[in-house]
């Protein structure tokens, strides 16, 4: 912004300002003007799917044509949010990484947990980074220093990978004993 001004050929302070305004208002212009051009974009787009659903033929069951590219939310296909409202939130399991002397983060993480009705199905036991074998750090680990917290977290979920591979599960939550867990 202060590369086009000289700044030599000012005296004082307002007049850098000043300056400033002069050059900014094309800028501003050009910012609000696209602005406004991207808000009307998308009250035509709403507006032109709204009026097609309005004129779209309806089929022989009674639902307007446009209505079958949508998603329905009816009564007759609840089972898109069934699996979601269960109690691993459509995930075929969740795991929660916690080293085993954090029994005040294990317990709580279990509470809250259990008081939204959400089942932790397996609880991997966190490893400290100084317990990891120089063997068996990660590659790379070598080049970059990592910190013993950096390693033991990525032990721990090499654990947890395994653990659902092992399983076979497809889908999973890995949640760490620190989670942010916001509780209404």
């Amino acid at each position: 912004m202060f590369s086009s001004l000289s700044l030599h050929k000012h005296r004082n302070f307002f007049d850098i300002i000043a300056s400033l305004k002069k050059q900014d208002a094309s800028f501003w212009f050009r910012r609000w003007a696209r602005t406004l051009a991207a808000a009307f974009f998308v009250l035509l787009v709403l507006t032109s799917f709204y009026v097609l659903s309005l004129q779209a033929p309806t089929s022989p069951s009674g639902s307007s044509a446009i209505h079958k590219l949508l998603p329905s939310f009816s009564s007759t296909s609840r089972k898109a949010t069934d699996d979601v409202f269960n109690a691993t939130l459509g995930f075929g399991a969740i795991l929660l990484i916690s080293l085993p002397e954090r029994t005040d983060r294990r317990d709580a993480v279990s509470l809250i947990a259990s008081a939204q009705g959400v089942q932790i199905t397996k609880l991997i036991n966190a490893v400290k980074g100084s317990e990891v074998a120089a063997k068996a750090k990660p590659a790379g680990s070598g080049k970059q220093k990592l910190k013993d917290g950096e390693i033991g977290a990525w032990r721990s979920h090499i654990d947890a990978f395994k653990w659902i591979v092992d399983n076979g599960i497809e889908t999973a939550l890995i949640l760490e004993d620190d989670i942010d867990w916001y509780v209404p």
